[in-house]
């Protein structure tokens, strides 16, 4: 990674992205800019090792395209055989043909692509399910069966270990079915269904409520058993949760309009109940959990052991300053046992970050995990019976994923950094412990997924300077199957250039990490002074400086760069992957330190890069979207203009899993909120506003918007509105997205002045 220090004061050389096979050279133009996938990220997906090992299956859309397919590779011979094409199963799923149902899960997750969108191994069966506009297929040795056929999607399928059966959710009642055995699918049909839940219209059985999902990203409500006979549930009442109606405005001028009820949880008011529950996959009786806590707080996380004796149930505070695992037996006469506990006086991260070691006989010893208690992110050790081993990863640095086990030589392997928090590296360290060594020798960016028996890794790299490629790698890092090669044509034909890497400090000496992107005619010799962007996110647990490919390709700044702005990004305190004491320094007063520090880095722009201080704007969407309105209401002067997308302007009207991580609730916390609200402050406000919302965001409700021109408008305060009747917090129409860019360079043109105009 190249670092430009602050106080550098000589020139700037650019490092190119290489130099093989020159190719024609394109302009960067909007239609690009909106265009998915940016270039060189149309990378395999959802890669996973089929049950035995050999083959590798993942989605891939194709260069320029969000249509999926599913694909197979062979990793001995490298042959790739495309499963299903063309979009998947009767042209896959498409935007506009969804059910609301479907539409919403979407958002949950943040899926933009269409086609084949997902997929589901059997654990130890060569069997997967597939779910395509609201009806399931199985597939099996080639032949696809399509096992339901109804007017109501079926979310969420998923196959038992054996692939003897599928579960999923209709309607919100949990149900399975049976499937005739492996091998047998072909011309058998589709097996009988029962249910396993109730059916109940105020309560959803197998889904996860809207926290888990959208705060928590759980996004499964069901679990199966190991040996396929019992499935975990929960259930959810969301009766107590407050009702918010979302009008479409934009979809008819006459008659009723359509209209959605969305049950949602404001800041300080009340969740929705739920409780965990198991059932014999044959039909019966579900008995249901008494797990303490639970009816209070949330749940986090659930799992079996491997020998389906019991059910694990992981249960957050309602302050969410405590975890706590519980082991729940199979056999209802014996009590519940607490397995361990975590706690933070900020907060406690939720993750997936957990697996069960075996010995190298085969036994299962214990478990591992990752701990934020200690001062950073590490990996902990428990025994089968929760009791605490040790730390298998050091003080400082942070661990991201757990992502594999080799048991032979009781060898665990995990993503994370131990200097730069800009990279995200493989490490490899023995359950006896010691320090964790460098599994692959390189900076920038890997993640990787394992096969069962930690073998095997599907490696993805890449860096500000090499596009991402897929490699399967044995456990020693060995090349074993190529998925996809770094490409990077598209990229040198526009001209695209790696951001410069910087460092600053702000108040208290913090080391903050930035990316510039420079005009290409830019001089730092030159005494000409440069309109700058500054381009934000900054909210809690996200970090967008990062050593990645996907830094380079943000190509909104690459635009505004080629138009003649400088364009920052700087993570300031509070943003993600540094640690607690970083990334709660803003813990119950947000809107505060944030504002501090993008103020540092516009003060850094002006000192170090030729940037008029007249001409400075501010940009960002969701909380990048507050933070430009707040920075413009508490510093006001610092920025001449901000581009504010789809804020959260007073966050007693943000969700409870979310905002009281941060701010704990109105009641305890009343300034904290009143001073965290833009409107306290919008007296403060100077310079051009642009403000963009979706009317029909169920996340953040197009309201906070309304409320904030109302009070801009009882201030005084002049501001231009850009409204998408039919959009949600991420706009996905494509001409609407290619308009709302247009107009977004174009005030950010007439607003600070650029030589060369779009």
């Amino acid at each position: 990674m190249r670092t430009v220090v602050g106080a550098l004061a000589c020139g700037v050389m650019v490092i190119g992205l290489g130099t093989a096979s020159a190719a024609p050279r394109q302009e960067l133009t909007l239609e690009r800019v909106v265009q998915r996938p940016a270039p060189g990220m149309a990378v395999p997906r959802r890669v996973t090792f089929a049950p035995g090992g050999e083959t590798i299956t993942f989605l891939q859309a194709d260069e320029g395209s969000l249509v999926q397919n599913l694909w197979s590779l062979d990793i001995a011979s490298g042959a790739r055989v495309k499963l299903l094409g063309e979009g998947g199963v009767g042209g896959g799923a498409r935007e506009g043909e969804l059910s609301r149902e479907e539409e919403l899960r979407r958002e949950r997750m943040r899926e933009l692509a269409t086609g084949v969108t997902d997929y589901r191994w059997a654990a130890n069966a060569a069997r997967m399910v597939i779910p395509a506009r609201g009806d399931l297929y199985v597939l099996e040795g080639g032949a696809l069966t399509r096992i339901s056929e109804t007017p109501k999607p079926e979310l969420d399928p998923r196959l038992s270990a054996d692939g003897r059966h599928v579960a999923y959710v209709r309607e919100g009642q949990l149900l399975v079915r049976d499937l005739p055995s492996v091998g047998e699918m072909a011309g058998a049909g589709a097996g009988r269904e029962r249910a396993l839940s109730e059916r109940a219209s105020d309560r959803t059985y197998g889904l996860p409520d809207f926290i888990a999902a959208e705060e928590f990203h759980r996004m499964e409500g069901f679990w199966w058993s190991p040996d396929a006979a019992w499935i975990a549930y929960a259930e959810v009442d969301e009766s107590p949760v407050t009702s918010f109606p979302i009008v479409h405005s934009g979809g008819k001028a006459h008659g009723a309009p359509d209209m959605e009820t969305h049950r949602y949880p404001f800041a300080g008011e009340a969740n929705a109940l739920v409780r965990v529950g198991i059932v014999p996959v044959a039909g019966g009786e579900t008995r249901w959990l008494e797990v303490e806590g639970l009816a209070e707080g949330y749940l986090a996380r659930v799992r079996w052991r491997p020998d389906s004796k019991a059910v694990w149930v992981e249960v957050l505070t309602r302050s969410q300053q405590e975890l706590v695992a519980w082991e729940a037996p199979l056999d209802a006469s014996l009590p519940l046992k607490k397995l361990h506990a975590d706690t933070s006086e900020l907060w406690v991260p939720v993750t997936d970050n957990f697996r069960f070691v075996k010995s190298s006989e085969g036994v299962y010893t214990g478990y591992v995990r990752t701990s934020w208690s200690s001062g950073s992110t590490r990996v902990a050790l428990h025994d089968m019976g929760g009791v605490f081993q040790r730390f298998l990863s050091p003080e400082g640095g942070h661990v991201d994923r757990i992502t594999g086990f080799h048991a032979p030589s009781q060898t665990l392997y995990f993503t994370g950094w131990r200097t730069d928090p800009r990279q995200q590296n493989l490490y490899a360290v023995s359950l006896a412990g010691g320090d964790p060594d460098p599994a692959l020798r390189e900076g920038g960016t890997s993640s990787a997924v394992f096969d069962g028996a930690g073998e095997r890794f599907i490696h993805r790299f890449s860096s500000l300077e090499t596009a991402p490629s897929v490699v399967v790698r044995s456990r020693t890092g060995e090349a074993l199957a190529t998925l996809q090669a770094p490409e990077m044509k598209e990229a040198r034909s526009l001209g695209l250039r790696a951001p410069l890497a910087v460092e600053l400090k702000t108040e208290g000496d913090v080391l903050l990490h930035g990316h510039v992107y420079l005009p290409p005619n830019y001089d730092r010799q030159s005494s000409r002074k440069w309109p700058a962007v500054s381009a934000i996110y900054g909210g809690p647990g996200y970090q967008l400086v990062r050593d990645r490919w996907r830094s380079t390709v943000r190509l909104r700044p690459q635009f505004l760069a080629s138009q003649g702005f400088v364009v920052f990004t700087v993570d300031n305190r509070g943003t993600g992957r540094r640690g607690p004491a970083f990334e709660g320094a803003h813990h119950r007063r947000l809107g505060t330190l944030e504002v501090v520090d993008q103020v540092r880095g516009a003060e850094y722009l002006v000192d170090e890069w030729n940037v008029d201080p007249k001409r400075l704007a501010i940009m960002g969407w969701s909380y990048g979207g507050y933070l430009s309105a707040m920075t413009m209401a508490r510093a006001p002067g610092v920025f001449q203009a901000a581009v504010i997308g789809a804020p959260v302007i007073d966050w007693r009207g943000y969700d409870t899993g979310y905002t009281e991580r941060f701010m704990g609730t109105p009641e305890d916390n009343p300034e904290g909120y009143t001073d965290g609200d833009v409107t306290t402050h919008v007296e403060g406000v100077r310079g051009d506003l642009l403000i963009l919302h979706g009317m029909i965001d169920e996340n953040v409700h197009f309201r906070h918007t309304a409320v904030f021109i109302e009070a801009l408008s009882r201030a005084g305060k002049p501001h231009r509105l850009m409204v998408f009747p039919e959009a949600r917090h991420s706009p996905r129409d494509p001409a609407a997205k290619l308009f709302a860019e247009g107009e977004v360079i174009r005030f950010l043109v007439e607003s600070l002045g650029s030589r060369s105009a779009p």
